[in-house]
């Protein structure tokens, strides 16, 4: 938490200082103000979240994250300039999408070491071996199915678009619910190695089943996104995921995690099927 805020808290202040000195336009010179306003706001409930428990630390945290996407949804308003800023120039080559694909790869990176470290300090049985492999083969999955045909194409996406600036907002929105669903996935992850079999509490299924379902819902915003369209298979795999979610009460953990894994298989070997079949592929929405 301390790096997360020097970093937005630094870079903040070092851009108001430089672009002061080098005497920026004002429209330039105005935007780090504004931005470090809203940077600083977040920092309240960030901070204090940190020094309280972990249920009134969650609450806290969404309202920060909730007050930074806000800021950002509404062009940075302040006390002294409520006026919304105009657009800044954005730069639509690879590097745009990269940047939200390496959020993805960031969050699989932290749920493949949260599901090694549970495993690690499991008793190594045969039922903790054989939920890593469900788990992992999970993790899998979702890197697959993020980066079909969408994930591939956010750059003309966002490039082709008549509102550039807006695309990119709206795609980072959608990366903060797949990177949650994914943070989802990675501690029911945990869970399932922790305890393949036995009593599922609700709150275990809500997470083994509610991680990827969050995941494919903000997957198929992506879709919606770029293509103006929404992913028939992966509409099925969300539908599919809510109505058995219920089973997870009565099901052991590692059985629960074979079922989303068994969904999620059929979202990607369906699409798989669909791509080698030499469906079109459909072009980058430039509204």
């Amino acid at each position: 938490m301390v790096a997360y805020l020097a970093t937005h808290v630094g870079s903040g202040a070092y851009n108001l200082v430089l672009l002061a000195r080098a005497r920026a336009p004002e429209p330039v010179r105005g935007r780090p103000p504004r931005v470090l306003f809203w940077v600083l706001l977040a920092a309240v409930p960030w901070i204090v979240g940190a020094l309280l428990p972990q249920q009134v630390r969650l609450a806290l945290w969404t309202v920060a994250a909730a007050v930074e996407m806000l800021g950002v949804l509404l062009s940075w308003p302040t006390p002294w300039a409520r006026q919304r800023l105009a657009p800044p120039p954005v730069q639509v080559g690879e590097r745009v999408s990269e940047r939200y694909r390496q959020f993805v790869i960031i969050a699989l990176g932290v749920a493949i070491f949260l599901t090694g470290r549970a495993y690690s300090g499991s008793a190594h049985r045969l039922a903790d071996t054989l939920a890593l492999a469900v788990v992992f083969g999970t993790t899998v999955l979702i890197w697959r199915i993020y980066i079909h045909r969408a994930g591939e194409l956010m750059t003309s996406g966002i490039a082709e678009s008549s509102n550039p600036w807006r695309r990119s907002q709206l795609t980072a929105l959608v990366h903060l619910v797949l990177v949650s669903g994914i943070l989802g996935t990675a501690a029911a992850n945990e869970l399932v190695i922790a305890r393949p079999f036995g009593a599922t509490p609700a709150a275990t299924a809500m997470l083994i089943f509610g991680g990827p379902a969050l995941f494919l819902f903000g997957r198929l915003l992506l879709d919606r996104i770029v293509f103006a369209r929404l992913d028939r298979p992966q509409i099925v795999g969300l539908v599919g995921l809510l109505v058995l979610a219920p089973t997870a009460t009565v099901l052991p953990p590692m059985m629960s995690a074979l079922v989303v894994l068994a969904v999620l298989t059929g979202v990607a070997a369906v699409n798989l099927l669909l791509t080698r079949a030499h469906l079109p592929m459909p072009a980058p929405h430039a509204g």
